[in-house]
């Protein structure tokens, strides 16, 4: 299936990222010259490696960003709604990309040059604020999830996973976390064999803390949950 490119001048995803405030010139050279790919669920944005040739933005779906551990396991470091950028630290480092961005559903994503990148932070004071602004947020956000986590036990991470996912995705209108990853994701989220997870998993349902309804996970006992993730192994 073909996707039509959307007009920058008005796409309602806009408003939920950097570009909100670009002026109208600049919207309309990116609309021309940018790309914009549909990527199915497991299919990669972009891979540690590649060369960062720009920045993606994410129109709609749900991403992963992962980064390569220890023996070569997959770690889920951070995720990527609507509307947000992603791949622009390696950009402005002149860098490889040091992550993997993975589509966990069905995603569509545009692709900006880093020249027309490079000009707006020139030309733009507010647009470079604001992706200097992004950057340091994501930094403190991911540095502040591997911290918490690297201290706990099994059972803390596992909370503290599902309560990551429901404030970074929201619910559904059935209570549900409105996202579906698979044991693997959640295991390397926390760094933790699949085993363990579904073990800790099993333990939280049977506990009547969380339920699963098909693929999704309803938080029932939400202050339970906290508590149980703020338990540190000392």
């Amino acid at each position: 299936m073909k996707f039509k490119k959307p007009d920058c001048l008005k796409c309602p995803v806009r408003s939920l990222s950097i570009f909100e405030h670009v002026q109208e010139d600049d919207l309309v050279e990116i609309s021309t010259t940018k790309g914009f790919s549909n990527y199915k669920k497991g299919e990669n944005i972009f891979r540690e490696g590649q060369p960062a040739l720009g920045i993606y933005i994410l129109h709609n779906g749900k991403v992963k960003i992962t980064k390569t551990g220890v023996m070569g396991r997959e770690q889920i470091v951070s995720f990527a709604r609507q509307g947000e950028i992603m791949g622009y630290r390696p950009m402005l480092l002149e860098e490889s990309y040091d992550i993997s961005a993975i589509a966990i559903e069905e995603s569509t994503v545009c692709f900006i040059h880093k020249n027309k990148i490079l000009q707006l932070i020139e030309q733009d004071k507010d647009f470079a604020l604001k992706l200097i602004r992004t950057a340091l947020q994501s930094s403190k956000k991911v540095t502040e999830i591997v911290s918490s986590l690297s201290q706990k036990t099994v059972r803390s991470r596992v909370a503290e996973s599902l309560l990551i996912i429901k404030d970074e995705f929201g619910e559904d209108a059935q209570g549900n976390i409105d996202v579906v990853l698979s044991r693997e994701d959640l295991s390397a989220m926390i760094g933790t064999s699949s085993e363990s997870y579904i073990r800790m998993i099993k333990e939280l349902i049977d506990d009547e803390v969380i339920t699963k309804e098909g693929k999704k996970f309803k938080i029932q006992d939400e202050q339970t949950l906290k508590r149980i993730a703020e338990k540190y192994d000392y």
